[in-house]
């Protein structure tokens, strides 16, 4: 089977591309930004809002997932699995509090 040529419609122009890629064949498709300490300031943002979540999500849905499955263990699983979601989102209320005053801080 041979390879057939790209045709001049399906091969972008030199203008079309983007300048950083000429320089860094990577750039484009991984998307580097013009400025370091903004790409750094980026995934900063973006590391502090995922350990946010993850500090808010796991509690709750841990008190869920364990209170269904002592409730069908031991009886009762609507009280427990409703008592621990509220353990979760006393914990997840803890959590939010202890971080912004930890950021608050720095």
């Amino acid at each position: 089977m041979a390879m057939e040529k790209p045709s001049e419609e399906q091969t972008p122009r030199k203008a079309d591309r983007n300048p950083k890629a000429d320089e860094n064949p990577k750039a484009e498709r991984i998307g580097i930004h013009e400025n370091p300490k903004q790409s750094a300031r980026f995934w900063r943002l973006a590391a502090t809002m995922l350990g946010l979540i993850w500090n808010l999500v796991i509690p709750i849905v841990g008190g869920v997932l364990l209170g269904s499955y002592l409730g069908t263990r031991l009886g009762h699983s609507e009280a427990w699995m409703v008592g621990l979601l509220f353990v979760g989102v006393a914990v997840s209320f803890y959590n939010l509090y202890r971080f912004l005053f930890e950021e608050m801080s720095e």
